[in-house]
């Protein structure tokens, strides 16, 4: 019987260290299969930069290195800006609505000129409902127009008109201003219409 549980204990301790060689083998073996991650915060071994498509927020400041030679084209505007004041008187006959368009400035080449402010007056006729307009030469949609208001006192008739606008006029265009009249007049007694205007502004150079 002693040998008995002398067998048996004999058995159980050598199952008991097959268990426990097997335990430490298979730990062995996932160590010597894992994968070594290095990390690297050095410049000379960053990899290549990724690709990024659409946007990306940045915080920070961020460096940038200039490649090549940079041209920087300074343009002072304030400098550029060129006051213009125009004038100019024609007449229209009493039986005709309208000049049809008296010049009255032609932008330079290279410049666009700005109108800011108009003002006119009328003389002479009868006391017909008067416009004034101005428009440009290349485009038969500039064109604004403004109602005149009676001069008191002013025998032979008379309207006057000033009001700030804000026109644009390309290089080159002609800029034509008229004076029409709803009703026209004829007799004995009837004088053409004395027009007046005075277009005041400023030019700026146009930038290539």
């Amino acid at each position: 019987m002693p040998r008995f549980k002398q067998s048996v204990y004999a058995a159980a301790g050598v199952l008991l260290l097959g268990i426990v060689f097997s335990l430490v083998t298979t730990t062995r073996g996932d160590a010597a299969t894992a994968t070594l991650v290095q990390v690297v915060n050095t410049a000379s071994q960053w990899a290549s930069p990724v690709p990024v498509s659409g946007s990306v927020g940045v915080s920070g400041s961020v460096q940038t290195t200039q490649s090549g030679t940079w041209t920087v084209g300074v343009h002072d505007l304030d400098a550029a800006r060129k006051p213009i004041h125009a004038h100019v008187q024609f007449t229209v006959a009493p039986s005709s609505p309208g000049s049809g368009g008296t010049l009255a400035y032609t932008v330079p080449a290279g410049e666009r000129f700005i109108l800011e402010y108009v003002s006119a007056r009328v003389a002479g006729g009868k006391k017909d409902d008067t416009l004034f307009g101005i428009g440009g030469s290349t485009s038969s949609t500039k064109v604004q127009t403004f109602g005149a208001t009676a001069i008191p006192n002013e025998t032979l008739g008379g309207w006057i008109m000033s009001q700030a606008v804000r026109m644009y006029f390309e290089p080159g265009e002609q800029v034509l201003v008229d004076s029409n009249r709803s009703i026209t007049s004829t007799g004995s007694g009837v004088t053409p219409l004395v027009v007046q205007f005075d277009l005041d502004g400023r030019l700026v150079d146009v930038v290539p």
